[in-house]
């Protein structure tokens, strides 16, 4: 006999497989590894997709283009360099 279950959350599955796989008669054939392969059949429960397009364009930051690559040439640098 199969049994399909449909969960809402990763700990509830957690709870759900503990109590059954102490039960002698059942078998748990297949357990998901992580909670992504877990929950990837149901769309539903997926992340909704974000809408970042209202932020697309440019800024007035008062800075000359030399004065930007400056800024982000040191944040590079920063990023780049040795921490031993």
């Amino acid at each position: 006999m199969h049994l399909t279950l449909e969960v809402k959350s990763q700990q509830e599955l957690q709870l759900i497989l503990k109590y059954l796989q102490l039960l002698p008669g059942v078998k748990v054939i297949a357990e998901p590894k992580n909670q992504s392969e877990a929950f990837s059949e149901t769309p539903d429960l997926q992340k909704p997709k974000r809408d970042f397009s209202k932020y697309w364009g440019s800024i007035q930051t008062g800075l000359a283009v030399e004065d930007i690559d400056s800024k982000l040439n040191e944040i590079r640098r920063e990023w780049d360099r040795d921490l031993s």
